[in-house]
């Protein structure tokens, strides 16, 4: 039997799958350290060696933001590693991206598995994969939408075909942009990327109540570490615009069809925000559900992928 692997490379993390070993998923942080320019280590190893020599160790992420091309070195690292800790030389790679990754970075992660040992090499769109993984590409029409970090994936089933897509900046970035203005022009402070992102997943409901937290944030006259307490209603209403910018995507694409899905189904770490799909549901008019753990869609959908080829 082929030997196979599916690597879901996000913004955020680093999911592999073996395929025929129980379908279990590993995750790893989506980022290697470099020091001096060279790559040192990569995933957890890499945030770890940062802890202990602070300032010395940079921790980059394997996508860049913006244009920039990831660094290969990095890639060869990260394939390499993943092909050698499953004992997997020659195996074929099953690999998704972020639907914004861009031509020129697909090719180059695609050639550089190449490099690192991989076989042959085949490229799945994260916003398919995360589809395939929720189940939606079956009878009848539907729509899934996968709220990843950089950006979000819009695709359109009838009778297990895609007939359409398209990908909005409108996503989880986006969200925590939201908070983090609203931080600084309510309470003049700052928040670190992931302390923004804890708040978006404890009080960033769109269905808010009275919960509240305590995050912490630095004033940001003067660079020094403050608590402040945030309420559901509060980042709510922060978090809103975004979401309406979200809701129009999907009506747009919607109104592209040759007839109205039966269902969304919300896929991607940005479905687990709190009250998502009933607060979207009456804005499309359309029945929306949250994937069961939308986070690991994209790499259930790999394995359906996988599957296939047998």
């Amino acid at each position: 039997m082929t030997r196979k692997i599916g690597i879901d490379i996000g913004s955020l993390s680093v999911r592999t799958v073996l395929y025929g070993d129980g379908a279990d998923i590993t995750e790893s942080p989506a980022v290697y350290s470099s020091v001096g320019g060279t790559v040192a280590d990569i995933g957890s190893a890499a945030v770890r060696m940062n802890s202990g020599v602070p300032g010395a160790v940079t921790v980059l992420p394997f996508i860049p933001a913006g244009d920039e091309l990831p660094d290969p070195d990095a890639a060869y690292t990260l394939f390499s590693g993943i092909l050698r800790g499953y004992r997997r030389k020659k195996a074929d790679i099953w690999l998704s991206l972020p639907a914004d990754c861009g031509e020129e970075a697909e090719r180059l992660f695609v050639e550089t598995a190449q490099q690192a040992g991989a076989r042959d090499v085949f490229s799945v769109s994260a916003g398919y994969a995360a589809a395939l993984g929720s189940g939606v590409r079956g009878a009848g029409d539907s729509l899934t939408l996968h709220i990843g970090a950089r950006c979000s994936s819009l695709i359109a089933f009838s009778k297990g075909q895609k007939i359409a897509s398209s990908v909005t900046e409108f996503a989880g970035d986006a969200f925590d942009r939201a908070i983090g203005s609203y931080l600084l022009k309510k309470y003049r402070v700052t928040a670190t990327p992931a302390e923004l992102r804890r708040i978006k997943h404890e009080v960033g409901s769109l269905n808010p109540s009275d919960d509240s937290m305590k995050a912490k944030v630095m004033r940001a006259a003067f660079g020094l570490p403050k608590e402040i307490k945030l309420t559901e209603n509060e980042i709510s209403a922060a978090i809103e615009p975004v979401f309406d910018e979200l809701a129009d995507a999907v009506i747009a694409l919607i109104r592209t069809l040759p007839c109205e899905p039966d269902r969304i189904i919300l896929t991607g770490g940005g479905a687990e925000m709190t009250g998502i799909a009933p607060a979207m549901a009456p804005l499309v008019g359309i029945p929306v559900t949250v994937a069961e753990k939308p986070g690991l869609a994209v790499a259930r959908g790999l394995i359906s992928s996988m599957t296939s080829e047998e």
